[in-house]
């Protein structure tokens, strides 16, 4: 295909290829809100044509830059409520998280350009920020394995041609995933309907044209203090995410464009998705872990992605067909894309060469990965912090007091 698009480094051609490597990647991205969209019983059009609209911004913010996907956050949705797939939440809290934590975000973006971006890395050397995308990767396979156990033996003829095509058929490597999703779809049809639950129920009726709806917020006392305390989850979310594609492309995003910018189109992103119904946007790390699969890191396959989110959710027919996915393919897909983020965590540590002996890195190790590995978030006056966060706020903690040098 002949169509010019921009690029990091200029102007570039959009190849057949490429869309092909944009639809494997928002299969990839759409897991997550499908995900999402059935915790919250938030439709998954609504969620899915708000986080487009959010990492359009963030694309752009970033200079065009940096290959990461903004998705709902279920960080920020627990902060907001305790009823996570029990009864819808309402739109208009919904709506006042994001923003506040939008806000939030532009806040800190703001005082990391004021303070410079060499103090804010000194909170997160390698034993932190490595244990941090640890715990990412570990605590999100937690809901693939879920899924999976619908139909395990879809579940595993999802996983298993990923892994065949990868290391056999190298010529193919880099669609390995869209063929394996295609491939445990095609499994779970040759399934009696009931043995193949779906991830999400459909609405009952989907117009062919949807037109999303602006949302008013509803701010109260109580949902500020809780967002801003709460908020550090996501916060460290995205900072994780940061260092994790910065690793695997061996490219210093958080310095250029600079984590400020990161920060801040993530945060212009919240306010604008909050006002579209969707509570909080967050960089997905599923994404990460399919870039180390296919080896490429242009944020053209993420521009690619977000045009497909908005043209897909405004589209009734397009619409309900994600609706069909089945839930053991999403788990099967979710195991090792985030099994893959843990592994990245593990590597910044390898790579630099952090020292696992010291009884320094030790505790801290153990303490972030005890901790945040816990199975309920840690409520502190009321205010529910996610496991992520307590880990977190541990480890700049530990790293800040304990002395480097050998007792």
């Amino acid at each position: 295909m002949n169509l010019k698009v921009f690029e990091t480094k200029g102007k570039t051609m959009l190849r057949l290829r490429d869309l092909v490597l944009g639809i494997q990647f928002f299969l990839v991205i759409l897991t997550g809100v499908i995900v999402m969209s059935n915790l919250t019983k938030v439709h998954v059009h609504v969620l899915l044509f708000g986080a487009g609209i959010g990492t359009l911004i963030f694309y752009l913010i970033t200079r065009k830059e940096v290959p990461l996907f903004l998705g709902p956050s279920l960080a920020f949705l627990s902060l907001i409520t305790e009823r996570v797939g029990t009864q819808p939440i309402p739109p208009p809290e919904l709506a006042a998280a994001a923003i506040l934590g939008g806000i939030f975000y532009v806040l800190i973006s703001i005082w990391i350009k004021r303070i410079g971006l060499y103090k804010v890395m000194q909170l997160f050397p390698p034993i932190v920020a490595g244990n941090i995308i640890i715990l990412i990767g570990a605590s999100l396979v937690r809901s693939g394995v879920i899924l999976a156990e619908t139909n395990k033996f879809v579940a595993t003829a999802t996983m298993a041609p990923v892994i065949l095509i990868y290391f056999f058929v190298p010529k193919l490597r880099k669609y390995a995933v869209i063929i394996g999703i295609v491939f445990g779809w095609i499994v779970a049809l040759l399934f009696p309907s009931e043995l193949v639950p779906k991830a999400v129920t459909p609405p009952e009726h989907l117009e062919p044209f949807l037109i999303p709806r602006l949302v008013m917020p509803k701010f109260t006392v109580k949902l500020v203090g809780i967002i801003m305390i709460g908020v550090l989850a996501p916060l460290l979310e995205h900072i994780g995410d940061v260092f994790a594609i910065s690793n695997v492309a061996d490219r210093p995003y958080y310095f250029k464009p600079g984590l400020d910018r990161t920060l801040l189109g993530n945060g212009i992103g919240n306010i604008v998705s909050g006002f579209l119904g969707v509570w909080g946007l967050t960089t997905y790390s599923q994404g990460t872990g399919t870039y180390l699969l296919m080896r490429e890191y242009r944020p053209i396959y993420v521009l690619i992605a977000a045009i497909i989110s908005l043209v897909v959710s405004s589209l009734g027919p397009l619409s309900r067909a994600i609706y069909a996915f089945p839930a053991a393919v999403i788990g099967g897909l979710m195991i090792y894309m985030f099994g893959f983020v843990a592994s990245i965590g593990i590597n910044v540590l390898i790579a630099n060469r952090v020292d696992m002996q010291h009884p320094r890195n030790l505790f801290i190790t153990a303490l972030m990965l005890g901790i945040g590995l816990g199975e309920t978030d840690i409520v502190i006056f009321g205010i529910p912090l996610n496991t992520l966060a307590v880990a977190g706020i541990v480890g700049i903690f530990l790293n800040w007091i304990l002395p480097k040098k050998r007792g």
